[in-house]
């Protein structure tokens, strides 16, 4: 989940609701497959609104026309990068002094 849904507590609402279902009898479980009670969760609205509407952060997106793939938010960006220049890892790595050249 993202952290802005994540700072509104659903995940605990939805952990008791879970070990609260895992102490339930096969009976118990088959009768409210049947009939089903609406509002399991209670949820407090207020923070739910903050978060969809005050805390969001919006996602990186990719420019128009881009083909998005799976693992494309991972790649490397290359306008951050120049050739030529080594990192310190990447220099005591391939046994190269460091420092700047």
């Amino acid at each position: 989940l993202p952290e802005f849904i994540a700072r509104t507590g659903i995940m605990e609402m939805r952990q008791t609701v879970a070990d609260k279902d895992a102490e339930k009898t096969l009976k118990t479980k088959m009768r409210e497959k049947i009939r089903p009670k609406i509002g399991k969760v209670d949820i407090d609205y207020r923070k739910l609104h903050d978060a969809f509407f005050k805390y969001q952060t919006k996602p990186k997106l990719t420019g128009h026309g881009d083909l998005y793939y799976e693992g494309k938010e991972f790649e490397v960006k290359l306008k951050e990068k120049k050739p030529g220049n080594i990192s310190d890892e990447l220099r005591t790595a391939l046994g190269l002094p460091t420092g700047p050249t």
